[in-house]
C-alpha cells in the first residue's frame, strides 16, 4: 500500500475528466456544497449536519449586518447632500 494513490488509500472516487471539465458550470457554482468534519476517534470523516437553528441565526445575523451598514451609509450620503446645499454648491462649471 506505499505505492498506492491518495484516492486508493482515503477510498475517495477519482474524478473523471468529464467532472473536472465541468467544475466552473453555472449549476457548479451555485451547487450546495458538502461539508465534512473529521472524527479523530474512527480517522474517517463524517458529513458535516449544520440545523435550522443555526441557518436562521447565520441568516438573520447577516441581515441586521447589511441592514446597519446601509443605514450608515445612507446617513453619510444623506449628510452630504445637506453640506452640499448649504454652501450653495451648483454643479457644472464653476
Amino acid at each position: 500500500m506505499k505505492n498506492a494513490s491518495i484516492f486508493e488509500r482515503t477510498k475517495i472516487k477519482k474524478p473523471s475528466t468529464q467532472q473536472a471539465s465541468c467544475l466552473l458550470t453555472p449549476m457548479a457554482i451555485f451547487k450546495k456544497k458538502e461539508k465534512y468534519v473529521f472524527n479523530t476517534q474512527t480517522l474517517s470523516f463524517e458529513k458535516a449536519v449544520v440545523s435550522w437553528g443555526t441557518r436562521i441565526v447565520r441568516a438573520v445575523g447577516f441581515l441586521i449586518a447589511a441592514l446597519v451598514f446601509s443605514l450608515v451609509h445612507f446617513h453619510h450620503l444623506l449628510s452630504l447632500f445637506r453640506l452640499t446645499e448649504r454652501e450653495g454648491f451648483e454643479g457644472g462649471t464653476q
